[in-house]
């Protein structure tokens, strides 16, 4: 079982700080500014250990007695005083206030271990947890699907997962989770980050994201990881109908996964002539240096390159990695290949290529080809409508379809509109040359034009944005810092103010 510590402290980032601590070492925290929520959350929940902090005072928030279990007094003087003066005779420890993570979680471990019976109570970090069809596994810092895949997170996202799967079936707070996820900052009242954070974790792990069955939202409160746990230890359920003799599950696709992705599709200008007039090892040649040349311009990018036996290169942006900028990387990384290939010192005349570029929504995960390995795709209209504007597109150019267009917007200057026939459609549809990257100022008026909706809700972030404003009128020196999740409306807030 996991300890449950009681941490008592009247400044709200010293408690904020200790459970950032103890949370990642297994220990179940509740956090009390006053005598009558400590109180409370004794009445509610048995600890094993209480933490408290003095004031500059000296006195104690909280009159320790047998409901708090074993109790650490923090002090603000010096160590080698504390233990002979100020200490509590009953204290089972002592810290100072210039707290260090590593002393705090030794001294913790220290009068835990000191309890009658420890072997069979004491904290018990659990490395891996299993629930549905994923495994949680702490040491190694990874979330695997059913079939051992490992399903990406940043840190702050298994950060969030780890606070979820320490205390299921418990309410957490908005503060509790960021104390979790974003360690080292200070979260404000109106700060809502943690809810994007939450989106983005309920899209790795839920079913429907729509309709999470994992982490569902107590109106008011928090969120609740209700998923049923299993301990990491035990033996797990052979996957895809492997026997429980030991025998490996057939092989099959890697984990399929529903991908809001851009793709790029590129190819050379007159590969058919290169290769009627060129030495099969030398259009060898030619091909492989292209190819090493597109590789290298977009894996700067964080592009994902696929090749076809042919000229033809495809790649993913968003997959298996996204980020809120794909469409805009995947057009600068274009033009940046197109500007590169004609100064490739390869034959006599310069290469060239075109470019397609479309956005969608793809199946993305992977096709077992043979025994060696694994070819990445992704099956949807995107694909194949940026292969088709590739074929489309003039020479050194760059053409994209109205899905990325409606992404990128402002961030380039374009051609007008061509209208295209594309197989498989019933009437033209439209396409963009992109010419270059625009001159504007401000990325998000680039994004978003200058038509907004009124902000909604914001009126305390505005007022304070605007009363810093008129002190720097005044002479009066000032910094403000607005941080937090993408797409929580950090741009949207500077606009309006």
């Amino acid at each position: 079982m996991r300890h449950r510590i009681l941490v008592v402290a009247q400044d709200v980032m010293l408690r904020s700080t200790l459970a950032r601590w103890l949370m990642p070492a297994g220990y179940s925290v509740e956090l009390a500014e006053n005598d009558r929520r400590a109180r409370d959350l004794l009445a509610a929940h048995p600890v094993a250990l209480t933490i408290l902090v003095r004031g500059r005072s000296g006195a104690l928030a909280l009159k320790p007695d047998h409901s708090c279990g074993k109790w650490i007094i923090v002090t603000e003087q010096a160590r080698d005083t504390v233990r002979s003066s100020r200490c509590e005779p009953a204290a089972d420890g002592c810290l100072s206030i210039r707290l260090d993570e590593q002393e705090v979680l030794a001294s913790v471990k220290s009068v835990l271990q000191t309890q009658p019976g420890d072997e069979n109570t004491a904290s018990r970090v659990e490395e891996t947890w299993l629930f549905d069809d994923f495994t949680v596994d702490l040491a190694g810092r990874s979330l695997r699907d059913s079939l051992g895949n490992e399903v990406f997170l940043t840190r702050s996202e298994f950060a969030l997962l780890v606070a979820f799967v320490r205390h299921p079936g418990r309410v957490l707070s908005r503060d509790q989770l960021l104390d979790a996820a974003a360690a080292g900052r200070r979260a404000e009242p109106y700060d809502r980050s943690v809810d994007v954070l939450v989106g983005r974790l309920r899209r790795k792990i839920e079913p429907d994201p729509k309709k999470p069955r994992f982490i569902v939202t107590v109106q008011g409160e928090g969120y609740k990881f209700i998923a049923k746990l299993r301990d990491g230890h035990s033996s797990p359920q052979p996957a895809n109908g492997a026997s429980a003799k030991g025998e490996e599950p057939p092989a099959g696709p890697q984990s399929i996964e529903r991908r809001q992705i851009t793709v790029m599709s590129c190819g050379l200008v007159g590969s058919a002539a290169l290769a009627g007039r060129l030495d099969p090892e030398d259009l060898r040649d030619v091909i492989s240096k292209y190819r090493r040349c597109c590789t290298e311009v977009i894996g700067r990018s964080g592009g994902l390159v696929t090749t076809s036996p042919d000229d033809r290169l495809l790649v993913y942006f968003g997959y298996p990695v996204a980020s809120e900028n794909d469409p805009e990387t995947a057009v600068r990384a274009g033009l940046a290949l197109i500007d590169a290939l004609p100064k490739l010192d390869i034959l006599a005349s310069p290469l060239h290529a075109r470019v397609g570029i479309a956005s969608g929504l793809v199946l993305a995960g992977g096709a077992v080809l043979d025994q060696a390995g694994v070819e990445p795709v992704a099956i949807g209209e995107a694909p194949s409508l940026a292969a088709q504007l590739q074929a489309f597109a003039p020479s050194d150019a760059v053409m994209i379809a109205a899905s990325t267009r409606q992404l990128v917007r402002g961030l380039f200057d374009y051609r007008e509109a061509k209208f295209i026939a594309l197989e498989g459609s019933a009437k033209p549809v439209p396409a963009w040359q992109v010419v270059g990257t625009s001159a504007v100022e401000s990325r998000f008026e680039a994004l978003r034009g200058v038509d907004l909706t009124p902000l909604i809700g914001r009126d305390e972030e505005l007022d304070l944005l605007r009363r810093r404003w008129r002190q720097i009128q005044s002479r009066e020196g000032r910094v403000v810092l607005i941080s937090g999740e993408p797409g929580i409306g950090k741009s949207r807030l500077i606009s309006a103010s």
